[in-house]
């Protein structure tokens, strides 16, 4: 609620209550700074549009650095542009930031919505921003990945990986992120030679990564899976065996060799190249580690576990190796 101040008092208190917000939010006490700004906000006279606005937007800002709280986030963003007082350009980052909201809370068609406003407004400026443009060109193709709308998403990707290669850009999170979801697009559209170089380049971000931390290691044993299953639908079994095996032998020096969600797919997916190659006692040794590790997860793939079992039974009773069709894996 905003109310009129009554006097100069009101005016210095409602400017007391703003800094003492801002050192909050220096401190990155969001809590405390939220409530030091709204208690500034009741204080103002509406017709201190700049102010307000300043309020509005910090508030937006201290929200979404709270879990849960995008939604109010989005509600003082809102407030921010409807009464911005300044021209577009001030609030550009606040539409971006609305986008950033909703898709965080999956709300991805507002998200999208918001993203292209952002786009519209940075192509309308005289200097182009190619690093934003490129950056809201992705979180789009993101958003429609989470849809699965795999062509939309590949086109927003792709164009920002074109606007990458032109330019100097340092953010190799986003362009890892970029490179992934191309891939995984086009491996949901069959096109595993292209999703096999995007995984490539997936790949060679991360191990360029000066960092040796468990995140890396975990997006590598993850990255040579992909790589593995791309290769396996290639029919490039070679290929696909030193993927997987690659992957196997990066947990192997990590905390997540047992934990890892790709362990149980790699030993099953070496027991369809070992049949392949005919060596039924690999295929059996694979498949049953891929049992072992799946029957001590939770919840347990019901319908992996009768995959892998029915796999298992058909080498058990039948003495001619015969590939098993792995298309719906």
């Amino acid at each position: 609620i905003i109310i009129e101040p009554n006097n100069l008092e009101q005016k210095i208190i409602a400017d007391i209550q703003w800094r003492i917000g801002k050192i909050y939010q220096n401190q990155q006490d969001w809590n405390l700074s939220i409530e030091y700004y709204q208690n500034s906000l009741k204080c103002l006279n509406i017709l201190n549009i700049k102010l307000i606005f300043d309020l509005y937007s910090k508030l937006g800002f201290c929200y979404q650095q709270i879990s849960n709280s995008e939604t109010m986030a989005i509600d003082y963003y809102k407030k921010a542009i409807d009464i911005n007082p300044y021209n577009n350009s001030r609030i550009i980052e606040f539409f971006y930031q609305v986008g950033i909201c909703y898709h965080k809370i999956k709300d991805f068609s507002n998200a999208i919505q918001y993203f292209k406003i952002t786009l519209e407004q940075l192509n309308e400026q005289a200097e182009k921003d190619f690093v934003k443009i490129l950056d809201i060109h992705a979180q789009i193709g993101f958003c429609f990945c989470d849809i699965e709308d795999w062509n939309s998403s590949m086109d927003h990707c792709l164009f920002a990986f074109e606007i990458y290669q032109g330019i100097e850009m340092s953010n190799t999170t986003l362009i890892y992120r970029l490179c992934i979801t191309i891939a995984h697009c086009c491996g949901q559209k069959d096109m595993y030679n292209l999703a096999i170089e995007y995984f490539e380049q997936a790949l060679k971000i991360q191990e360029d990564t000066n960092n040796h931390n468990s995140d890396k290691k975990f997006e590598i044993i993850y990255l040579n899976n992909q790589l593995g299953y791309c290769y396996f639908m290639s029919n490039q079994y070679d290929m696909a065996y030193h993927y997987y095996d690659k992957s196997i032998e990066t947990a192997k020096k990590s905390s997540y060799y047992t934990q890892h969600f790709s362990m149980i797919d790699n030993y099953e997916m070496l027991g369809h190249i070992y049949l392949y190659y005919c060596n039924k006692i690999l295929a059996i040794n694979c498949f049953n580690k891929a049992l072992k590790l799946l029957e001590s997860t939770e919840p347990t793939d019901l319908i992996r576990l009768k995959r892998i079992r029915n796999s298992l039974k058909k080498l058990k009773y039948n003495n001619d190796i015969v590939m098993i069709d792995v298309s719906s894996l």
